[in-house]
Order: C-alpha cells, then structure tokens, then sequence
C-alpha cells in the first residue's frame, strides 16, 4: 500500500486519489468550454489531454499551490485555471491534490509504527499523512 492509498484510507474510506482516467476525462470535458488563456491555442491539438494530466498529477505530487503562483507567469495562471476547471469536473469519491491534509483527525485515533522510515522516496505533498500516521516519522 502506497502512502497515498493509506492517506485515502485513513480520510474516510471511500474517498480515493485521482484515478489517471477520470483526469482524463475531467481535462477533456473542460477544454471544450473552458478559458486557459496561454494553453487555447494549443487545447485542440493532440497530445494536450495527456500532457494536460502529467503537469497536473506533477504538479500535485511535488506540492505546488497553482492557484497561489498563478500570478507569477501567464501559464502558471493558465494551469491553476486548467485546475480549477478540472477539479470540479472529477468524481465526487476523488479527493484530489488535497488528500494527505484530510487524514489527522483519523490517524490521530490509530498511530501506525513504522521502522526505518523515509521520506525520500515519498512525495511532498504525501509527508504530511506520514507524519501524521507515524510516530516515528523523520523529521528532516
């Protein structure tokens, strides 16, 4: 179980990471109405919906806020509005770049013992639930 299945887990059960599919799905019923500035010159063209789903799944897996740097650059605008589009768009059990913040409360009732733990090996956006799961959790 990858930490992201346990942090999925431990927010509820029946709440899920984002499956590859349903982003996909998500990503081409928003192109189709959406405004993304810098990217609508190229959301037709094929190959955006999977570029489109690997910069997204990155970018939340390293833990970048688009939304809060979109006003840094005219594409980092574009993808937090990409963003914004597709999160809406995505099934309800989907918890998105968020999951790892919704676990707390339930690992607090159950700490898991963990041995020889890293953190490299594990994305920044999922640190929080392992330091919230573990005991023992690095620090560093």
């Amino acid at each position: 179980m990858t930490l992201e299945q346990l942090a999925a887990r431990l927010a509820g059960g029946f709440i899920t990471g984002i499956d590859p599919e349903a982003l996909r799905d998500a990503i081409q019923a928003s192109v189709t109405d959406s405004d993304l500035g810098e990217l609508d010159n190229i959301k037709a063209l094929p190959g955006f919906v999977s570029a489109a789903a690997d910069t997204l799944h990155k970018a939340w897996r390293a833990g970048v806020d688009l939304s809060a740097r979109a006003g840094e650059d005219p594409r980092l605008a574009a993808i937090a509005a990409l963003e914004d589009a597709v999160i809406g768009r995505l099934p309800t059990r989907c918890c998105g770049p968020a999951i790892s913040s919704r676990v707390q409360p339930s690992a607090s009732l159950m700490p898991l013992p963990c041995s020889g733990a890293s953190t490299s090996s594990v994305t920044p956006n999922s640190r929080p639930a392992g330091a919230n799961c573990c005991s023992c959790w690095p620090t560093r």
